[in-house]
């Protein structure tokens, strides 16, 4: 007897931006973009991706995209994209005085 498993690869697909725009992305501590940008990836085995974004004068955010292509970010939860595309807002620092 003979079983033959045919599995396909599923993938995940997420558009991300950010306002302001040109944020630096760090994608699972080695892919480098900046926004916006898209992530394309194998969702086998529930993969999860984590993600940095950093602007000279914000704040830095981090999160990251679920097997099903949910973004969370951390403080915050989960974001509602729009128009199918994920913004992430990024917070001004304030001054040092």
């Amino acid at each position: 007897m003979i079983f033959i498993l045919l599995t396909g690869c599923a993938r995940t697909v997420v558009t991300m931006t950010s306002t302001p725009t040109e944020a630096h992305a760090i994608i699972n501590e080695g892919i480098h973009r900046f926004t916006p940008f898209t992530v394309n990836y194998s969702n086998s085995g529930g993969k999860i991706v984590y993600f940095s974004l950093a602007k000279e004068e914000y704040k830095k955010v981090t999160g990251f995209i679920t097997k099903d292509g949910e973004v969370f970010q951390h403080g915050h939860g989960m974001i509602v994209p729009k128009a199918g595309v994920y913004n992430i807002y990024l917070e001004k620092k304030l001054p040092n005085k």
